[in-house]
């Protein structure tokens, strides 16, 4: 059995910022408006990779914003949501593993707290500070990178890490990641070959975890990305390069 674990944003699915030709399909509807779009040589290429392996979205979006996404490919059976602290089965949330995700964190509370007095201080947040059910913490920040650097005098590096992706500011225990709930699922399900795609540093763990890893090559130069992960050039569009390279994989399997 192949486990294709892939990242959504920017990995599968795009904002409407950001361009991707005008072959696409709306699969995220927010407030009335359309925010997300697949192409439609993606979502072509998804539904045949689906027909090859089990396809398990992993994300850090919350359950709620998740459930947002429709991607017209039937049923998922399995979806990591909250950087893999939750787990859907058939959409559903799979409680146990919520709960062991909590245990394996409980060292970092005090952390978290100790970051959530900082960022709520912080004069460059223009987001209120979230607390994504007790996993970790996300807001917003008109200068994300002195607002990391902030967290990153107070904080106790070891335990927990600090990120920002545009104007978005992470804390994050360093227990809870895409590579260790891989890992995690993978053992549930009794192994098998694993495929991760993703774009961003959130992404790193999981690509470092799998058999087989793609990302966008600049990726791959980070220090902490393993020489396995097959970079894609950035030419076209990422998500159709990348479904490509899995499909011929699972095909030769």
């Amino acid at each position: 059995m192949i486990y294709f674990y892939s990242d959504l944003d920017n990995t599968l699915i795009y904002s409407y910022r950001h361009k991707i030709g005008g072959e696409k399909i709306c699969v995220e509807i927010y407030d009335n408006r359309e925010v997300s779009y697949m192409t439609r040589r993606s979502l072509a290429l998804l539904r045949q990779v689906k027909d090859q392996a089990v396809f398990i979205p992993t994300t850090t979006r919350t359950e709620e914003q998740y459930h947002r996404i429709c991607l017209g490919v039937g049923n998922i059976e399995y979806a990591l949501v909250c950087n893999g602290g939750v787990l859907l089965c058939s959409g559903q949330e799979d409680k146990t593993w919520y709960q062991e995700s909590l245990k394996q964190i409980e060292g970092c509370q005090e952390e978290l707290e100790k970051a959530a007095y900082k960022l709520t201080a912080d004069t460059d947040r223009i987001l209120e500070v979230r607390n994504i059910r007790n996993l970790f913490l996300f807001t917003k920040s008109a200068e994300p990178s002195r607002s990391v650097e902030r967290l990153k005098k107070i904080l106790d590096l070891s335990v927990v890490d600090v990120f920002c992706n545009g104007s978005k500011v992470y804390v994050l225990p360093r227990q809870l990641n895409k590579g260790l709930a891989l890992r995690r699922l993978m053992q549930r399900l009794g192994g098998g070959a694993t495929i991760a795609a993703g774009d961003s540093i959130f992404d790193i763990p999981m690509l470092n975890a799998a058999d087989l890893a793609l990302a966008p090559i600049d990726l791959t130069e980070e220090k902490d990305c393993k020489k396995h992960v097959i970079g894609i050039e950035k030419a076209g569009v990422f998500s159709d390069a990348m479904l490509v390279k899995i499909l011929t994989y699972c095909k030769k399997r």
